[in-house]
């Protein structure tokens, strides 16, 4: 679980996805080749959403959902951070 910074709330699921439960309900995130299990979610100081999943490391941004190569090494990503920096 994540705060959003236009209100609400990033909610990881274990099996089910990605959700932002807002004012207006819940609203599912897909993430094509990421798999339903949403183990980290942090959204960085520029508003990037990046999602750590049992099938690597994602980033949605203005350019749509991005993979970081790491879907093919069965990499799970159990934690995010961002650092003073940034």
């Amino acid at each position: 679980v994540h705060p959003a910074r236009l209100g609400g709330l990033w909610v990881g699921t274990d099996g089910g996805g990605l959700h932002r439960l807002s004012q207006e309900g819940v609203s599912y995130v897909p993430l094509d080749g990421g798999g339903e299990r949403v183990w980290a979610v942090l959204e960085d100081s520029r508003t990037n959403l990046w999602v750590g999943t049992e099938n690597g490391l994602y980033r949605l941004g203005e350019g749509g959902l991005t993979n970081f190569g790491l879907a093919t090494q069965s990499l799970s990503i159990r934690a995010l951070h961002e650092d003073a920096q940034g």
